[in-house]
């Protein structure tokens, strides 16, 4: 059984090179009841917390209270990659594996 699902953030570099490099965590699930909307909840709450951390949406553009553009478009793109892992884990779950 699967219990640690990635979640890829791009963050990129500011000024010199705007090439982008990932950044991955784990997070893990295997404590959670999946085929429930309890559990489903919960790790659709890991997960987003894990986007949080690793596209550090809580960075600030100095001197403003505005998130920076880049951790806003860091956080687009992992939540769109999770989905995927999320539905295959979702999928999974439901037929019990």
């Amino acid at each position: 059984m699967k219990t640690v699902l990635t979640i890829l953030g791009a963050a990129t570099l500011m000024a010199v090179a705007p090439a982008a490099a990932a950044e991955t965590i784990a997070v893990p699930y295997g404590d959670l009841d999946l085929p429930t909307t309890k559990g489903q909840a919960r790790l659709a709450s890991r997960v987003e917390h894990a986007i949080r951390d690793v596209c550090q949406l809580n960075r600030r553009i100095s001197g403003s209270r505005l998130t920076d553009p880049e951790a806003v478009a860091c956080a687009k793109l992992a939540r769109l990659q999770s989905r995927a892992q999320l539905a295959a884990i979702m999928e999974s779950s439901a037929k019990g594996g």
